[in-house]
Order: C-alpha cells, then structure tokens, then sequence
C-alpha cells in the first residue's frame, strides 16, 4: 500500500498557505510527484523547507543517480527547469516569478526509512518582505520615523533568490531636521559595475528624491558592506532585477538620526536673543568686510 500524496494543484483560491511532505513509502522503490502551485494575481508562491533529506552519492557534488526535487517556472508559455536540489542540505527560501511554479519530486530507492522533505508553501502579495508599510499591490514599502526610528529591510524573499523581473522601492520618511543612515550587512545583486542595462546587471539605486540622484552610484556585484546616508529627511532606495539571471539580494538596516543643523546663513539682523546660538562664521566674516571696506575707502580718500 502506498502512503503519500502525490500529483497534487496547489489553489490559491482554496488556501493561501499549508505543507507539503514528500512520500513516506512506495512499494515500486521508483516514484515520480507532481505539486502545482497556481496564485492569483498579484500573488507570489514562497516554499520553505524545514526538512531535506535526499540522499545522493558521497563523492558527487551533483545530484546525478539520486532523489532529486526540481524547480520549474513558467517561460513563454511553458515550464523550463530552474534549478535542482538534492542531498542534506536545507534549501533557501524559493519564489515564483509569477502566479505559476511547480515542483516535481523523483525518487529511485524510496523506501522505510526514508526522510524526503517538508515545506510550507505560501501565496504572498509582500514579496516575503515582512517589514515596512506595503504602499500599494507593487513592491513599494514605506518607513516612517514617526513608526519605528531603527528596523531592518530586504530583498524581495531574502535569504534565498530573489524574484526575477521586479523593481522593488523603499521609502523613507523621517520627521523635520531628520535623515536616516542605511548599513548594508548583507548584498549579493547580480551584476557588473558600473551595473548598466549592456552589462544585464541588477542593481540597487539611491536617492534623496523621487527622481534619479547624480551624486550616488548604482551599485551592484558582492560587497562586504555598504553605509549610505541621505542629505534630508526623505530617502529612496530602489532594487532593480532584470528576466537574465538572480542572486540572493540584500539585507540592511536603517537608522533615522537627528541632522546637523548649520546655521552658516543665518541672518545677523537685529540682535539674538538670550541663550540663542550665534554664527560664528557669519560674524568672522562680516567684521572683515568692515575692515577691508574702511582700508578701501581710507585708499581711495589718499588717491584724491
């Protein structure tokens, strides 16, 4: 008798999350299953192994002759092979690119005993990214210092590959006389500097304005560690993949500071109030134009 189930269609509208298990036991020993996730628009499918166990042969670091778990996403209206998985390994997080994904399992020496793998399946609108405020039904997530003045922020489905074909953006806001510092701990974006669309690269994106901003740099490839901070108390970061190839993405966290106030412009009229700061510079530089305006006007008096 055999106990499992196998060849299964994962709806999305029937339940938004559950498990899978592989077979438990096949009395053939030789197995093949089908599990077929389909979400609804907007929706992304999220699988999270908690137990992986398909033995393969010790000396191969490839899955040939052993049970194996493939990957499938859809490709100009069919499934293609994305990736393979075998061994003792806990895989990463996986994600479809679309509504559409599909595992297939096979298996040539089930039998009792055997651990296969357990996973919990979601259908996701927040891209797996769990912080933040989502803005609308896109990746657009906002930070607002009035919330949280320090947190944490990812890559769509981080750690395991992130989506392809996506933009991501990250707002955030902080209150008056604010700016938040950004410390990358983790980046792995696929690309080549100076990660441009020739290249086919993925690339992250930094601004302090809804706009492109001159003065950063795209960044892209493996960095150890990347400290940003915005002029202002409005920042953007925007994340950029491409329908070539993906990586693992980022993490970084986020700090919102009180700015430096510099009062180089302050207006010298009238006289400051007790216990108000006075500049300095602005000072320095005003008794010097009257010094050099009375060495002028005494020049110009001897040349008559």
């Amino acid at each position: 008798m055999t106990e499992y189930e196998c060849d299964k269609i994962f709806d999305s509208k029937t339940t938004k999350n559950g498990t899978i298990n592989s077979p438990l036991y096949s009395e053939s020993g030789f197995l093949t299953c089908r599990y077929e996730f389909k979400a609804e628009e907007l929706e992304r499918v999220q699988i999270k192994f908690f137990e992986f166990s398909l033995p393969k042969q010790s000396n191969r670091s490839d899955c040939e002759n052993a049970d194996i778990l493939q990957l499938f996403l859809p490709q100009r209206s069919r499934y293609e092979l994305e990736d393979t998985f075998c061994g003792s390994t806990i895989p990463k997080p996986i994600m479809s690119d679309g509504s559409l994904m599909l595992l297939k399992y096979m298996s040539r020496r089930i039998g009792k005993g055997t651990r296969g793998f357990k996973a919990e399946y979601r259908f996701l609108k927040n891209f797996g990214i769990t912080t933040g405020e989502q803005m609308s039904t896109h990746c657009v997530f906002a930070y607002n210092s009035s919330v949280d003045k320090t947190g944490w922020f990812t890559s769509p489905n981080f750690p395991g590959f992130y989506p392809k074909n996506l933009k991501c953006n990250y707002y955030f806001f902080g209150q008056p006389g604010e700016r938040v510092n950004i410390r990358f701990t983790y980046f792995d974006v696929e690309g080549i500097y100076p990660c441009e669309d020739i290249t086919a690269s993925d690339y992250v994106e930094f601004s302090n304005f809804m706009s492109t901003d001159r003065k950063f740099a795209k960044m892209c490839g493996k960095k150890d560690e990347i400290n940003v901070r915005s002029d202002g108390r409005f920042f953007r970061i925007s994340f950029n993949a491409n329908d070539r190839f993906d990586k693992t993405g980022f993490r970084a966290s986020y700090e919102f500071e009180t700015k430096m106030v510099t009062t180089e412009n302050t207006s010298l009229k009238g006289s400051p109030s007790r216990g108000s700061p006075i500049c300095l510079t602005s000072l320095l530089w005003a008794m010097m134009s009257l010094v050099f305006s009375h060495i002028h006007s005494n020049h110009l008096k001897g040349n008559l």
